[in-house]
């Protein structure tokens, strides 16, 4: 028997994601060769890997948990919308 997915627990209405979309998607990133990309214009995999370089501590000296939660709510946004477009 498979069980049911459980219902996600982010929505388009939540308000943590409309605070998103309203202030923090247009954060810009500098990369370590100085190119600047604003979030929503990133690469979903060089969001991942920016956050698991953060929880390695290799930017723990720049960051605090703000920029690791910032990317993770990108990547829900994004998770969100696509579902939506199908």
């Amino acid at each position: 028997m498979i069980l049911k997915r459980k219902e996600f627990k982010w929505t388009k209405n939540s308000i943590e994601l409309r605070d998103h979309m309203m202030n923090c998607r247009n954060m810009t990133w500098e990369s370590s060769r100085g190119k600047l990309t604003v979030l929503k214009d990133m690469d979903t995999n060089y969001i991942k890997n920016v956050i698991k370089k953060i929880e390695r501590k290799e930017y723990d000296f720049l960051f605090d948990d703000s920029v690791k939660k910032t990317m993770k709510m990108e990547l829900i946004y994004r998770q969100i919308f696509n579902h939506k477009k199908k």
